[in-house]
């Protein structure tokens, strides 16, 4: 070993002979190193022209601050210190400090490969694709339930209850279901993630409120204010994805970082007072205003029909506090749950179900002779009549929908990054947007809504050991079974069990966008995102005045 060679530092004999630093007053550094053929503490002079190697000095301090320590006792301690600390030379270059990187770059690469290979040779014995497809079915399972159970409320949320549109309800459950199925498919191919989950931008829901009065503002007849309203809807998707595939083609995916965070904690705590109201309005199948006139229709009057939807969240809400978020499963399970036990409950009251349903506890039936495989299920593309959409009305909602478009990018830069850290994977935030890009505006030129990569959802079934691309196609086939037949169960679930989801999520959006911020920002903070929610329902954000 030469003077200049780099020195591992794994033993006491070598440890022992280490001095600190000296400065030789000649703009050299002393350093004392051990060599094979000098005796421990001969001085090598560190030139000009390795003035690179200075940096070894803070090692050589740190290594007699441990030598020190041991010294006086803490043995255990500073020899974990000290072997961690020397695994990479002491007296090293910069060139070999980046050549020991790569040289761990490479080992972790092919223990990825071998791992890799090892799943694939498993994969494609006869006892590995059983194990395989048996590990993914309670996963699938999962995440299409969850479709289900959230298409229900969102898609009796899409159009106001003043608006006269036989069917609605089913028609904005396909529509959900639609969007959801094909974020999940261009999922499955163009995104980074292997155990990603599409949804429907449920987020925009007030957005989808606001575009339909605007058009009921302008037409009463029925067919024009279709046509209209699922061209808007389409238009919308198809801008969303312009948007988002700019940005990724343009590697500009960091530019939604830069909105104004008091701004879009603002607006997330506006969205999550609204969806509170539109779980009220859900529950109770009545149009709510803050008027006195308003609460004493929509709350007083139909305090029965919310009682459960109360009693059902403050309970969920209890669990979770005891659990202390240790079981992410606990809220779809939950809700899951509602249903029966609220059969259980009209069974133990005495209830006849035909009198809780004259009553307003359930969705109304679907009053259809036609099968489940009907045109019926094509009513969501063919709702768009050129002839029939009022171009004025187009014009009035360009506002909205340049405002729905803009608050569409925040949650990509939210939910990637925050899934990535979940699954410890590595995001790319430019390849994701084209993804998101590609969704929207596919769903978009069939009159769809908008939609993204979830982050509640996908930690669920994440967490329930769902991945892959056959898994995730496995999730599209059966959001399309539920697409074709959904409807058709969705009549026997109690609107309590939508208004406390919506209910659940409206709050937590609150929490999340006035409560648990504040943690973070200073009074002036708080203040904004305080006024920013107003703002949301006083003015005309959401036109909810």
């Amino acid at each position: 070993m030469s003077e200049n060679s780099p020195l591992l530092l794994n033993g006491k004999a070598v440890a022992d002979n280490i001095s600190p630093p000296r400065n030789n007053g000649g703009g050299g550094i002393i350093v004392t190193t051990p060599s094979l053929n000098e005796s421990p503490h001969t001085p090598t002079i560190d030139t000009g022209s390795d003035r690179h190697r200075r940096s070894s000095v803070v090692a050589i301090a740190a290594a007699e601050a441990i030598l020190q320590d041991r010294k006086k006792g803490r043995t255990q301690h500073a020899q974990q210190e000290y072997e961690s600390f020397y695994r990479i030379p002491s007296l090293t270059s910069i060139g070999s400090l980046e050549a020991d990187v790569a040289a761990k770059e490479r080992l972790e690469d092919e223990r990825s490969k071998t791992k890799q290979k090892i799943s694939s040779d498993e994969c494609h014995s006869v006892p590995g694709i059983i194990q395989q497809i048996s590990s993914q079915i309670p996963a699938v399972i999962i995440a299409a339930g969850l479709n289900f159970m959230e298409g229900i409320p969102f898609g009796a949320s899409y159009f106001p209850t003043e608006l006269q549109l036989q069917g609605k309800e089913v028609l904005g459950f396909r529509m959900f279901l639609f969007s959801t199925m094909i974020a999940q498919l261009v999922i499955t191919f163009a995104s980074k993630f292997d155990n990603g989950i599409g949804l429907q931008m449920v987020e925009n829901v007030p957005f989808c409120l606001e575009l339909a009065r605007i058009v009921m503002s302008e037409q009463s007849d029925e067919s024009g204010t279709t046509s209209t309203l699922f061209f808007l809807f389409g238009v919308s998707s198809v801008l969303v994805g312009l948007v988002f595939y700019l940005l990724g083609r343009l590697e500009m995916g960091r530019i939604v970082y830069f909105f104004p965070s008091h701004v879009l904690v603002g607006c997330i705590g506006g969205i999550g007072v609204f969806i509170t109201i539109t779980a009220i309005e859900v529950a109770t199948n009545t149009t709510f205003s803050f008027t006195p006139q308003g609460f004493n229709d929509s709350i007083v009057s139909q305090f029965n029909l919310l009682l459960p939807v109360f009693a059902f969240e403050i309970f969920l809400r209890l669990m979770m506090h005891a659990t202390k978020g240790k079981y992410s499963l606990l809220p779809p399970v939950f809700y899951c749950l509602i249903t029966p036990v609220f059969y259980f409950s009209l069974c133990a009251l005495g209830v006849d179900i035909d009198d809780a349903e004259d009553a307003g506890y359930f969705f109304p039936p679907i009053k259809s002779t036609e099968s489940a495989f009907s045109w019926s299920l094509l009513d969501i593309f063919t709702e768009i009549h050129f002839w029939n959409i009022s171009w004025k009305a187009v014009f009035k909602a360009i506002p909205t929908m340049m405002s729905l478009t803009a608050f569409s990018l925040i949650h990509v830069p939210i939910n990637i990054p925050a899934f990535a850290i979940s699954t410890n994977t590595e995001p790319d935030m430019n390849a994701e947007l084209i993804a998101h890009g590609y969704s929207n505006f596919i769903s978009g030129i069939f009159g769809g809504l908008q939609n993204y990569m979830t982050y509640s959802n996908g930690v669920i079934y994440s967490k329930s050991n769902g991945r892959g691309k056959c898994s995730s196609l496995a999730i599209v086939a059966l959001t399309g079974f539920i697409f074709i037949y959904g409807p058709l169960l969705c009549v026997y679930v109690p609107r309590c069990m939508a208004g406390t989801l919506l209910l659940h999520v409206g709050i937590d959006l609150f929490i999340e966008g006035v409560g648990e911020y504040n943690e973070f920002v200073d009074n002036c903070g708080n203040a904004i995102n305080v006024v920013l929610v107003l703002t949301c329902h006083v003015y005309s954000f959401f036109h909810f005045s």
